[in-house]
C-alpha cells in the first residue's frame, strides 16, 4: 500500500515523467519499487522468525512465573512442567482462547524415587483435561523400572489424577499464531505422522507466510 501511494505521489508531481525522460521505462520504475518492497518484506519476516517467537516465549515464561510461584517450568523445544513429584513433558500444547481447554501432544510423564532414580515413564499420544478428575491419556505405553528388571504395558487410555489445571499450561504455551514458521512446520509434520488435527498449525503457518 505504501509503495502504491508513493508511486501516486511521484505521478502527481510529474517525477515519473522526469524519470522516464532520462531513460527509465515504466517497467524499470515498477521493478525497482517492487525490489525495495521485497527487501523490506523479507527483513520483517526474518525479524519475526528469529526474534518474534523467542520474545513471545520469554514473555510467556515471565507471566507464568508470576502466576505460578509453586510450580516449576522450563522451556526448550517442548514444554516441561513439574507436577508434584513427577515431571511432565509435552511436545506441543494447544490452548483454546482463554486457556479453559488444553490438549497436549507427545506426552511423557517421568517419576523418580527419593534417590532421584527414574522409576516410571508413561508415554501417551495425547492428553486432555477432565474437570475435577485429572488428565485422560490416550494410546499410552507405561514403563516401570526396578533394580533388576523393567515392565512395559500398553493401554488404550488411562485417567491420570493431577491438580494441574489447563490454565496453568495455557499461561506457558505459545499459541500457533505466536510460533515461527519453522516451529509450525514441525508441528504440522508431527500431526500428520501421528494422525492428529493439523489445522490449527497449518492455517497459522500459511497465515504467517501470506501475511508476514
Amino acid at each position: 500500500m505504501g509503495t502504491v501511494m508513493g508511486l501516486g505521489q511521484l505521478a502527481q508531481s510529474s517525477e515519473l515523467v522526469a524519470l522516464q525522460s532520462v531513460g527509465y521505462s515504466k517497467r524499470a520504475i515498477v521493478m525497482r519499487a517492487m525490489a525495495a518492497l521485497a527487501l523490506m518484506t523479507f527483513a520483517i519476516m526474518g525479524f519475526a522468525e528469529l526474534w518474534g517467537s523467542t520474545g513471545d516465549r520469554k514473555a510467556q515464561e515471565i507471566l507464568s512465573k508470576s502466576r505460578n510461584q509453586g510450580m516449576s517450568f522450563s522451556t526448550g523445544n517442548s514444554l516441561w512442567i513439574k507436577d508434584g513429584p513427577v515431571f511432565i513433558n509435552a511436545k506441543t500444547a494447544i490452548a483454546s482462547e482463554g486457556g479453559q481447554n488444553v490438549t497436549l501432544w507427545g506426552v511423557r510423564i517421568l517419576s523418580f524415587d527419593a534417590g532421584v532414580d527414574l522409576t516410571r515413564v508413561v508415554s501417551a499420544k495425547t492428553a486432555t483435561h477432565l474437570a475435577n478428575q485429572g488428565w485422560l491419556l490416550k494410546e499410552l505405553v507405561d514403563k516401570n523400572f526396578q533394580p533388576e528388571s523393567a515392565t512395559v504395558v500398553k493401554k488404550p487410555e488411562i485417567l491420570w489424577p493431577s491438580v494441574l489445571e489447563p490454565a496453568q499450561i495455557a499461561a506457558r504455551a505459545l499459541k500457533p499464531s505466536q510460533q515461527s514458521i519453522a516451529e509450525l512446520a514441525q508441528n504440522v509434520a508431527y500431526a500428520r505422522a501421528n494422525q492428529l488435527d493439523e489445522l490449527p498449525f497449518s492455517s497459522a503457518m500459511w497465515m504467517r507466510i501470506c501475511y508476514p
